[in-house]
């Protein structure tokens, strides 16, 4: 995982579901959680969607991709979510192994 990454392994803890696809979750004490998307081998730029469907986050949440100053455009989907990624960072990702959602507060 990138160093630009760090936030969402250093002083967090996993977090249930733990996975789903190639998603792994952790979080901070203070609620901020990460989504972590561990790209396949010859993966080398992030999904135009990320769709989760065991969390969501709470509704006034925000969500970025973390070495972006982007917040990302998301909707509730059943119990889960979907966010959209932008084209420019699919084509411009900020790292090159894994990308990481960060949400300000899921619901509980």
């Amino acid at each position: 995982m990138d160093e630009s990454n760090s936030e969402a392994i250093y002083e967090t803890h996993s977090v249930a579901p733990y996975k789903e696809g190639k998603v792994c979750l952790t979080q901070l004490k203070d609620g901020t959680t990460y989504a972590i998307y561990v790209a396949d081998q010859d993966e080398k730029n992030p999904p135009p969607k990320i769709w989760l469907s065991r969390i969501a986050p709470a509704a006034n949440a925000t969500i970025s991709m973390v070495g972006t100053n982007h917040n990302l455009k998301w909707e509730k989907v059943g119990k889960g979510f979907m966010v959209e990624i932008p084209e420019e960072i699919q084509k411009n990702p900020p790292s090159d192994h894994a990308w990481v959602l960060k949400i300000s507060q899921v619901q509980k």
